[in-house]
């Protein structure tokens, strides 16, 4: 048995675009978690984790408040604790499934 590749030929592109630091972060979790590692990630994982790599290592609370905030917009005094809730729920998902880690003290991401 003999097995021989097929070579293709690929046209390459260059183009140039203006990205904010959050896009390019963005881009490159989808680029290392969705394409590389085959992770599969819901919309709000990705921005959780955007964020997270942006801010760097921020107490648990703080961020899920902070979070809350940026994903779901103006919301009423009510709906606050449950959307940061949704927020810590995510983050708790992603740390088993290794994607997200802890410090030592469980306190900061």
């Amino acid at each position: 048995m003999v097995l021989t590749l097929k070579t293709m030929e690929v046209n390459k592109v260059q183009k140039k675009i203006r990205v904010t630091p959050y896009e390019l972060v963005k881009y490159q979790v989808i680029t290392s978690l969705i394409f590389f590692r085959k992770e599969h990630l819901i919309p709000s994982d990705i921005e959780i984790l955007s964020m997270l790599a942006l801010w760097g290592p921020v107490e648990l609370s703080k961020f899920c408040n902070a979070a809350a905030k940026v994903l779901y917009g103006p919301m009423e005094p009510e709906e606050f604790s449950v959307r940061a809730q949704n927020v810590r729920n995510r983050v708790s998902k992603l740390e088993k499934r290794k994607i997200v880690v802890k410090s030592r003290d469980n306190k900061k991401l």
